[in-house]
This record gives C-alpha cells, sequence and structure tokens, in this order.
C-alpha cells in the first residue's frame, strides 16, 4: 500500500480513497491510522491522500492556532516551492 500511495498521482490516490471506501464501507484514512503504529508514518499517509494543498492548509492552521510564528513564516515562505 506504502509503495502505491507514493508512486501515484494526487489524483489517482483520491480514486484508490473513493474506492476503497465505496468496497469497505470505512475510510480509509481511518484504515492506515489503525494499520500504523508510527505517527509520523500514519499522517505521511494520510497526507498522500490529502492532496499537497489540504496539507498545507492543515499544517498553516495548526501554526497559527499555536502561535508559531516561527512556524507560520516558514510554512509560508515554502509556498513558493508548490
Amino acid at each position: 500500500m506504502i509503495d502505491l500511495l507514493c508512486k501515484n498521482a494526487s489524483v489517482v490516490n483520491a480514486a484508490i480513497r473513493r474506492h476503497f471506501e465505496d468496497t469497505y464501507d470505512k475510510s480509509l484514512e481511518r484504515a492506515l491510522k489503525e494499520r500504523f503504529d508510527d505517527p509520523s508514518a500514519r499522517e505521511a499517509l494520510v497526507a498522500l491522500l490529502q492532496g499537497p494543498y489540504h496539507v498545507y492548509a492543515q499544517k498553516l492552521k495548526v501554526a497559527l492556532q499555536d502561535g508559531k510564528h516561527e512556524r507560520v513564516c516558514r510554512i509560508l515562505g515554502s509556498h513558493d516551492k508548490w
């Protein structure tokens, strides 16, 4: 599963996610979270399913809520690399 998600474009991963949910009546994100114990692995795999803009917005939201100005600047500064 890891190789499959890492090699695909986000559009293909979105189609895989929809197919998984239609087939198993369970979100692929939840299945991955249950399957992998390592929080970094879970976060990375779920990010592959969500696409780059959702991940970017999610990280920015957390940084803003935490009041981490350095992190906000780093996230915004990396935006031109997307």
